[in-house]
């Protein structure tokens, strides 16, 4: 009996824990709608909307590494990239995963990005954007994001899911 018990308690946790992560379509809206935004205010240059998205102590790494801690600092850093008028906004669906019904991580493809100046001017640009989101009092904030290229230069960049073509 002590065992049946011990056993029904211990699948009544496991479901409850299923149900406590579980996002509802509200919070993945709202992490969609976040991942886009950081996309769209970035390209349009709207710095004070994009830095609504950070929490205060968020961080930002860049493609090339470069490291940003803060909302203040990634504010800063992104400011001082002109983007150049050629730039179309354009981006696929993120993919959403929660850690916790209060975390999640998110992926989204960005492309169409021309900066006016620098190493890259005039090349248009595309990669992914990896963002960390946490829900502080009752918004979804960015905490950490990490950029990254498309180095092959593919045209119509997207994620693709490994498969193995192992015999294993």
């Amino acid at each position: 009996m002590k065992k049946t018990i011990i056993s029904l308690t211990t699948f009544c946790l496991l479901l409850i824990g299923q149900f406590a992560f579980a996002q509802t379509s509200k919070d993945s809206s709202e992490l969609q709608k976040l991942a886009e935004n950081t996309i769209i205010y970035f390209y349009k240059g709207d710095m004070y909307s994009f830095g609504n998205l950070f929490s205060s102590d968020a961080t930002f790494i860049t493609v090339t590494g470069v490291v940003a801690k803060g909302k203040n600092q990634i504010v800063d850093m992104h400011k001082k990239w002109k983007i150049d008028s050629a730039t179309i906004v354009k981006y696929k669906q993120p993919m959403i995963k929660f850690v916790t019904k209060d975390i999640a991580v998110l992926y989204i493809v960005w492309d169409g990005l021309v900066f006016g100046e620098g190493q890259a001017k005039g090349i248009v640009q595309s990669g992914y954007l990896t963002i960390v989101s946490q829900r502080l009092e009752k918004l979804w904030k960015i905490i950490s994001a990490t950029n990254a290229l498309n180095f092959t230069g593919r045209k119509n960049f997207d994620l693709t899911l490994y498969t193995s073509t192992s015999n294993n």
